[in-house]
């Protein structure tokens, strides 16, 4: 590390916007060539000479521990460039989690860009999260929190990969709380609006668009698993299908699973089975109008030229459609909730489900995609009551017995 000869020297250059700019020189010894000294320097405003002092006195620590300083500090928004490059360069994440780190580094450039790492601070990042949480996006309207809180992980990452690297002394994200997420929990289907989405896509014509949604609701796949599936991965002999790949959201790249849990075998209904098989045929039928001869290669869900079809498109026709299945308010993804809280329901056990969905962790499984459901409950409590009782004949009170019950308990309140 660098050794500072003496205390530094600082030298006042005039007044700018009401504050004193200062230069700051320190010497770090001489050059062995020339013997003339090498100076470390730095510019800054300030209000007094004290507070001069005391950044020149950092600015001696900074360059004592190692840090860079000067010039050689970039600005935010230069670093932040150079950190997303190396997050695309990896490879390690998908094309859609770039995209969003790149959407966060843009608003983030917005408040933070032509500020030099070091000046970086709690207070100044704590000022903009309130900007961002009150019409202070790139599109000028207010942010939710989750949105706020993933802008935050973005940036404490940013900064913590320059602490890393010796150009800040401490990460200023962590004395600082992350925003409160906020996004509100996506309820599962009933049954019943299982069973009437079900019964609507039967009524459609069958095209890939239908399959893809029936593979959705029977297997509770993600997007991307649905849009990879290739006719090698359906076993109609054995009645499973294999998942071993997902296409990313270029529409173009087929993707290894997240974890080794995510390649998992899915059993399915016999009569959703013939429903692929129908699908089949007719999906070679149409290969052929466009001259295509099928291969184990080709995708279940293929687009209008033959190949995987884009989850963009997937996702408009659900928009167009779902009015159809009178599930205005639902997303493609609510389908797989809606699999793991049945399964849940039915009494399956933790271990299978955590299995079937693909997770690496059953807890996960259990808080992220099982939902409260009061029929689960009420006849979990049965349970609970046939053991009391011992008769194993406990029944729920009905309406008119409960209110029944409700008015003499009033009546001898």
């Amino acid at each position: 590390m660098p050794k500072v000869r003496g205390n530094g020297k600082l030298r006042k250059l005039g007044k700018t916007d009401g504050l004193t700019r200062y230069q700051m020189r320190v010497a770090i010894g001489r050059d062995p060539v020339t013997n003339k000294y090498i100076t470390k320097t730095k510019v800054v405003r300030c209000k007094t000479k004290q507070e001069a002092e005391e950044k020149l006195r950092e600015f001696v620590r900074h360059i004592e521990s190692g840090l860079a300083t000067g010039n050689e500090v970039p600005t935010f928004a230069e670093f932040a460039k150079e950190w997303h490059e190396r997050r695309r360069s990896s490879k390690e994440l998908s094309i859609g989690q770039l995209r969003k780190e790149g959407l966060h580094v843009r608003t983030l450039n917005n408040y933070l860009g032509n500020i030099n790492l070091q000046e970086l601070n709690p207070r100044l990042i704590s000022n903009m999260l309130v900007k961002l949480r009150n019409n202070g996006s790139l599109l000028q309207k207010s942010l939710s929190g989750t949105t706020c809180n993933g802008i935050f992980i973005t940036l404490k990452q940013i900064l913590h990969e320059a602490f890393v690297y010796e150009l800040i002394p401490n990460n200023p994200c962590d004395k600082l709380k992350a925003p409160k997420r906020d996004t509100k929990e996506k309820r599962a289907l009933t049954p019943e609006e299982l069973s009437r989405a079900n019964a609507a896509l039967e009524q459609m014509p069958l095209d890939a668009h239908v399959v893809a949604v029936a593979l959705a609701l029977n297997t509770g796949m993600r997007r991307g698993e649905v849009l990879g599936l290739t006719w090698q991965d359906v076993d109609y002999d054995a009645g499973v299908i294999h998942v071993r790949h997902s296409l990313a959201s270029d529409g173009m790249t087929l993707k290894e699973p997240k974890t080794q849990s995510g390649k998992r075998t899915v059993p399915v209904d016999a009569r959703f089975m013939d429903k692929l098989r129908r699908w089949e045929t007719l999906q070679e039928k149409r290969l052929a109008e466009l001259r295509i001869k099928p291969t184990i290669d080709t995708p279940v869900v293929t687009s209008g030229v033959g190949g995987f079809m884009h989850p963009e498109n997937l996702n408009r026709w659900w928009r167009k459609h779902r009015v159809e299945l009178r599930l205005e308010e639902f997303t493609l993804h609510q389908f797989r909730h809606t699999y793991a809280s049945v399964l849940v329901g039915e009494g399956a056990d933790p271990k299978s489900v955590q299995s079937l969905i693909g997770h690496s962790d059953a807890a996960f499984t259990m808080k992220l995609y099982t939902h409260h459901n009061i029929e689960n409950e009420k006849r979990a409590t049965l349970k609970i009551a046939n053991v009391i009782y011992g008769d194993g004949e406990s029944t729920e009170a009905r309406p008119d017995e409960r209110d029944a019950i409700s008015a003499a308990e009033f009546a001898t309140a």
